[in-house]
């Protein structure tokens, strides 16, 4: 085998769960991935949802455990060297989602008076600036989606979650939403 990853772009058959929605069952248990095996047989998922990405409101972590579906299916889809159709049903199935859930949580940081809403509503839109950037440049055949794409995807949810996202529990916490 060449090592060749076929032209990159990706989607699953699943629709996935709506932000407000309990998300699908099958999701392994565990901490995030650190390491991932290169035969397809063995792969682990790109994240792996587990008590450290949970940040105690149940809707908040209800939505990010769909986004981490979605994200692992996208990468399922780009190992699988699936077409450029899939691929872009599936990027903006999850720009949907991604704004469809900052919406959420931005809704709930307003209701709880969180002080740093607005770096953190500034931290979502450079997210989904680079994000809709890279459907556009897929969609154009100016690039394909990639390995380091998908990295730099789970990169940024899960030091989002795990750094910024714990910034506001106190403050919801203290509004009565944890």
């Amino acid at each position: 085998m060449s090592g060749h990853v076929p032209a990159p772009l990706i989607a699953s058959s699943r629709t996935p769960d709506p932000p407000d929605a309990e998300p699908g069952a099958g999701q392994p248990a565990g901490g995030t991935a650190t390491a991932r095996p290169t035969c397809r047989e063995n792969r682990m998922p790109l994240i792996t949802w587990g008590p450290e990405l949970e940040i105690g409101v149940d809707i908040i972590d209800r939505q990010h455990q769909g986004w981490v579906n979605l994200l692992n299916e996208l990468d399922v889809a780009l190992v699988e060297g699936r077409g450029l159709e899939q691929v872009g049903k599936t990027l903006n199935e999850l720009i949907d989602y991604t704004h469809a859930h900052f919406r959420t949580e931005e809704g709930l940081m307003a209701k709880a008076d969180y002080e740093d809403l607005p770096m953190h509503r500034r931290e979502h839109r450079v997210f989904t600036d680079q994000i809709e950037i890279f459907r556009d440049r897929v969609e154009l055949g100016q690039m394909a989606l990639s390995l380091e794409v998908m990295q730099f995807m789970r990169g940024w949810l899960v030091t989002h979650i795990t750094g910024s996202d714990r910034g506001y529990i106190s403050a919801f916490e203290a509004a009565g939403q944890g």
